[in-house]
């Protein structure tokens, strides 16, 4: 089971596609050969679709644990403010 820890990794994960982006900037920058705009566009059709299987991964983790219901708060949660209050259905009555 998927838990909050498989979640910030796969979300941290995402921001790699900035550093990916300045990878191949800086690489097609320095390069003597110059690169064609069909070799371009496949690195950049590729880079896409790794963003698209990074964030599929990051959403089907968080939808397992929406599933598992791993972001419901177990006792009371506080407003800055406000007086506590408990969650519905963890009222003793």
């Amino acid at each position: 089971m998927k838990d909050r820890f498989d979640l910030e990794e796969a979300l941290s994960v995402l921001g790699q596609t900035s550093e990916d982006l300045d990878l191949i900037t800086e690489r097609l920058l320095e390069s003597d050969t110059g690169s064609t705009t069909d070799a371009i566009a496949n690195v950049l059709t590729g880079l896409s679709s790794l963003h698209t299987c990074r964030f599929e991964k990051a959403f089907d983790i968080f939808e397992e644990m929406l599933m598992n219901d791993q972001f419901k708060q177990v006792d009371k949660y506080v407003v800055k403010g406000l007086p506590e209050h408990e969650l519905e259905g963890d009222k003793d009555e």
